[in-house]
């Protein structure tokens, strides 16, 4: 953006942080501002996303609404200074404190899907679709309002108590079930095609906590999982075999696949084949190290500052990676070059030398 590249923190007071480097000040390490967005909300914020054309920012708060942030005009609003001016969309539905502990949001980019466990609705905002809408009259006397809004969907999906949603690719829902006491599956849904199931595949993990949801992701036809910490496993999703399992060394934190951006079309779609996208998976550990793996295999590892890695609290853990790739005639290479963490600590920024 504007002001370089941001990190977006939320946290579970529902208060909303905008960290940056300004572009003059990007060789100077350490030297970062803070923007407060927002000092707190009713609920705990969810998921946020940058969309760097339109220069906006939306976070998911709870399971009540999206606020959305223009990051070309921030300024204070007129009532409450601790809180930059924003617009709320809150969702079709009647809220309830009571419901926040099975509800689910995944949110890809700009659409958002709000999902509950043990229940048949779901909701969905797709905010590259915006619509006109007529807003409610405060009285009679009100003249007709319209505003601009998401596209906005209900939806039927039936989801038993012991099912969690666990990632959405704009197209594809992934999702967590416990079939019986010691056996899980996830399953691939076609959110395009009447939510159809396209795969489901077996999980052998250890217990109820060896999965959590930032170790699921999807690229191409491949289906990622980390589970009891320290096992990748990657299965083809249209046929459902096991590609390949990998040990990914001492117990895993997070992970961030990064796709080939070599691949992509001018228009941002990726270019897929039948074996899926070129991507590597960068890790991040409780001992302080980055890996890197490519196809199963490790490619690279990187040593941290222990001081700054510091995993003690069981927290939402995030990792992105910023990896550079070039490809002349028919070799493409890759490096990482900077990652961006949560520790118990804080938000740290590494810059990886290589």
């Amino acid at each position: 953006t504007k002001r370089g590249r941001l990190v977006i923190v939320g946290t579970a007071n529902g208060a909303v942080h905008m960290i940056y480097q300004n572009k003059q000040d990007q060789g100077i390490k350490g030297k970062f501002y803070t923007t407060a967005l927002c000092a707190q909300n009713v609920e705990g914020i969810r998921s946020a996303y940058v969309d760097e054309v339109e220069r906006k920012l939306y976070a998911t708060v709870g399971d009540r609404c999206v606020i959305c942030w223009d990051l070309q005009n921030l300024k204070p609003k007129i009532d409450d200074d601790s809180t930059a001016e924003n617009t709320v969309y809150e969702y079709d539905r009647s809220h309830s404190h009571g419901s926040c502990g099975n509800s689910y949001v995944l949110q890809h980019r700009n659409r958002i899907l709000l999902l509950f466990a043990g229940s048949v609705s779901g909701f969905s905002m797709d905010f590259d679709k915006m619509v006109k809408k007529m807003k409610k009259k405060k009285s009679e006397l009100d003249p007709d309002v319209y505003e601009h809004r998401p596209e906005e969907e209900k939806f039927q999906l039936q989801l038993s108590p012991t099912t969690a949603p666990v990632y959405f690719d704009g197209t594809r829902v992934v999702l967590l079930l416990q079939e019986s006491a010691s056996v899980w599956s996830l399953e691939v849904l076609d959110w395009h095609n009447e939510r159809r199931s396209i795969r489901k595949v077996k999980v052998e993990m250890n217990g109820l906590n060896a999965l959590v949801p930032s170790n699921v992701c999807l690229s191409g036809d491949k289906l990622l999982c980390v589970v009891n910490d320290k096992t990748l496993t990657c299965w083809s999703v249209g046929t459902g075999a096991v590609l390949y399992r990998a040990k990914v060394g001492s117990p895993f934190v997070s992970m961030n696949v990064n796709v080939n951006s070599t691949e992509q079309h001018a228009n941002g779609v990726t270019n897929t084949s039948k074996n899926g996208n070129e991507f590597v998976l960068v890790s991040l550990h409780k001992d302080a190290v980055i890996r890197v793996h490519k196809d199963g295999k490790l490619a690279a590892s990187y040593k941290l500052n222990k001081s700054i890695c510091r995993f003690d609290l069981g927290l939402c853990y995030m990792l992105q990676a910023h990896v550079d790739w070039e490809r002349e005639n028919k070799n493409t290479t890759y490096s990482v070059s900077k990652v961006v963490f949560n520790d118990d600590t804080g938000v740290h920024v590494a810059h990886i030398e290589n």
